[in-house]
């Protein structure tokens, strides 16, 4: 049911608003790591796809509900992952697997809160904001999100040897 175009707009919308991680995923699509399975699109499955020959499953409810954007996220949290995989890989050896799964799926799970928290402080401020005024609950909100942002700035560590 996802089609390699699928991917391919998924990952032009990542670039979009972060053209590390976008770049990152396309050289990783160019290179095949990420792709369609050849049995993939079985009746009564949810569609999948492979990243680094790991299947990679999205609802099947949420992906013609939502289009797009759950394969997006999917997209970001495996990038997440691979980027903390290759950064573990770098250091002796870990005192426990658990610990370095655990690691693992937090860096996943921490990489798609900073590009949903980067994409909703772009939106948010791009909105054009009432007349310069008393301060009201919008504003205080975009400064919140303004400080989100500051907090934030820690990115994951890049794939660059992941595209060789």
């Amino acid at each position: 049911m996802i089609r390699t175009q699928d991917l391919a707009y998924a990952i032009e919308n990542i670039s979009r608003q972060d053209p590390e991680i976008g770049y990152a995923l396309s050289e990783l699509l160019a290179a095949g790591h990420i792709r369609i399975p050849l049995d993939a699109g079985n009746p009564g499955e949810d569609p999948c796809f492979l990243f680094d020959q790991e299947r990679v499953f999205i609802r099947k409810v949420s992906f013609f509900n939502h289009g797009i954007s759950p394969l997006e996220e999917r997209l970001v949290v495996k990038y997440g992952e691979a980027a903390e995989k290759h950064r573990i890989d770098g250091l002796p050896s870990p005192k426990g697997y658990f610990a370095a799964a655990r690691k693992i799926h937090l860096a996943g799970i921490t990489c798609l809160m900073q590009y949903e928290l980067t994409g909703a402080i772009s939106r948010l401020l791009k909105k054009p904001g009432p007349p310069a005024a008393a301060p009201t609950r919008e504003m205080s909100v975009t400064t919140g999100f303004i400080f989100c942002k500051k907090y934030c700035r820690n990115r994951p560590p890049t794939l660059k040897c992941l595209l060789r």
